[in-house]
């Protein structure tokens, strides 16, 4: 177990974001409470970082994370993509050493998001917690309409690396709901559907979404954006993602990293 995965945090490459601050106008209602959740920087990552990381990552053995189920929510979800975690706070600091360029893109990710406090001041002290690589092969779904766990504070950070598709948030609330007759538990059967806020992201896109603890909540608000990878153009897209943890000692059923537990 580590908590050294940054190191001297120096950079021995050319920078892989490039965000000046003009770019970040609206943020605060983008993400606030009455905004969509998601706040949107093309061409955030150089197109030289984007190749270096698909260089680096060509020879990583991915996990295929395919699934139909439906969560505890009782909400349909199908995702068709595949996976390559890494624990950053815990596990073995080998794993992220042996990716140079994805562990630059996750320090300076993390410190971009801490330079958000003074849009939200709770960005400050913002630590990520895991990075992965999510690479989604279905056409028209890549992941279906859902919400991340309450477990990731702050903000989720998707970074487009390769190919596009509609990164989506909708407005819905379950009109009916019935039993399902292979687990006798309660689901959705229809939506009251209100609205798709739809954003096309393409190799260079960051993509910051609204999370649990952005701002103060009042007990039992929900603010976390339902949403949705669709659309994904020829069937290919590869995003680099970047989660703080508020429950980082605990495994997240469902979701394997390749390098914790250690064995």
């Amino acid at each position: 177990m580590t908590e050294q995965w940054r190191g001297k945090g120096e950079f021995l490459d050319a920078p892989m974001l490039y965000i000046p601050s003009e770019r970040l106008t609206n943020i605060e209602q983008r993400l606030g409470p009455y905004g969509p959740g998601v706040f949107h920087i093309p061409e955030a990552l150089t197109p030289q970082a984007a190749d270096e990381l698909l260089a680096e990552a060509a020879a990583l053995k991915w996990r295929d994370a395919g699934e139909d189920y439906y969560n505890i929510r009782g909400v349909h979800v199908i995702q068709n993509h595949e996976v390559y975690a890494l624990k950053l706070l815990q596990g073995d600091a080998a794993f992220v050493d042996a990716l140079p360029k994805m562990k630059q893109l996750a320090l300076e990710t993390e410190a971009f998001i801490q330079s958000l406090g003074t849009h939200f001041a709770s960005l400050s002290t913002w630590v990520a917690d895991e990075m992965s690589y999510h690479q989604y092969y279905d056409a028209e779904k890549g992941l279906t309409p859902h919400k991340d766990n309450k477990r990731f504070p702050g903000v989720v950070v998707v970074i487009t690396i390769d190919g596009s598709s509609d990164f989506e948030i909708v407005s819905r609330e379950p009109k009916s709901y019935k039993i399902d007759p292979v687990t006798g538990n309660e689901i959705v059967d229809e939506w009251t559907w209100f609205s798709t806020y739809r954003v096309p992201v393409s190799p260079g896109s960051m993509a910051i979404m609204r999370a649990p603890g952005l701002f103060a909540e009042a007990p039992g608000e929900d603010w976390r954006p339902e949403h949705a990878v669709m659309n994904v153009a020829n069937a290919h897209r590869t995003a680099f993602l970047l989660r703080a943890n508020s429950r980082p000692n605990e495994q997240s059923g469902g979701f394997v990293y390749e390098n914790w537990p250690v064995e």
